[in-house]
């Protein structure tokens, strides 16, 4: 027994997509109802090791580890301070430069680490069990049909807790995804609201992308036009690793 099904979930779609679900759930001996369908086919994923029956939840956005966090932090901390010394004397630290490439160096590590990771989970999302192997059809249009499905306090808690584990914060939007997959639809993955390290990393980012610009201006102002040029060019790499790491949750 599942309990009573008090809980009422809505999963808004196209019509297309609509009409493929209504089709699939035809197929389905015994399933003449999308909702009892689709809580079929949620049973069936959430009875299998999510490896197997959700292999998109290795697609979902890469944290910062936090030994990268701490690397960029420090990196950012030894910028500020010789940046803060080179205000005082009135030129451009030795240092500066150093700091600035550190930085650079530990970013683009980071987010290197981040792109390779990412490739290697799309690369597994394509050839994994439970993914309709053929041509992958494009989600378009307005999601104008409204499809109900009734769950026991059972099946939500086990609803919230897969769809929190695949990274998604609305139940609906992780089972349209699930069942986009098995019918071959390109259902978009969930727009992270958390990624662990990501606040922290753009913060100290944008901080010393500051500093290099003043130190920049500062050798110019100087005279060292060579200098201001390769803190300039610097910056410019530390901005492309930063949106290689992907944006920072607002």
């Amino acid at each position: 027994m599942t309990g009573p099904r008090s809980y009422a979930l809505s999963v808004r779609l196209t019509p297309p997509e609509a009409a493929a679900w209504r089709a699939a759930a035809a197929r389905s001996a015994g399933s003449s109802r999308v909702a009892w369908w689709v809580r079929a086919v949620v049973a069936d994923v959430l009875a299998q090791p999510p490896e197997a029956s959700r292999p998109w939840a290795l697609a979902r956005a890469v944290a910062v580890l936090p030994s990268e966090v701490a690397a960029i932090t420090e990196a950012c901390a030894g910028l500020n301070v010789e940046t803060r010394r080179s205000h005082v004397v009135g030129e451009v630290e030795p240092a500066v430069l150093v700091w600035v490439r550190a930085v650079v160096d530990r970013v683009e590590m980071a987010s290197t680490r981040v792109e390779v990771v990412a490739r290697l989970a799309a690369a597994s999302l394509r050839s994994a069990p439970g993914v309709a192997t053929e041509p992958r059809r494009a989600v378009s249009g307005h999601q104008s049909v409204l499809v109900l499905v009734r769950l026991s306090d059972a099946e939500r808690a086990a609803w919230v807790a897969a769809a929190g584990v695949d990274g998604y914060d609305k139940v609906s939007a992780w089972v349209r995804r699930l069942i986009g997959m098995r019918l071959g639809w390109e259902v978009p993955a969930p727009v992270a609201s958390r990624r662990s390290g990501l606040v922290e990393v753009h913060r100290q980012i944008g901080g010393a992308l500051a500093n290099a610009s003043q130190m920049s201006n500062l050798a110019a102002d100087g005279g060292d036009v060579a200098k201001a040029e390769a803190i300039a060019t610097v910056a410019e790499r530390i901005v492309a690793a930063r949106l290689a790491l992907g944006r920072a949750p607002r």
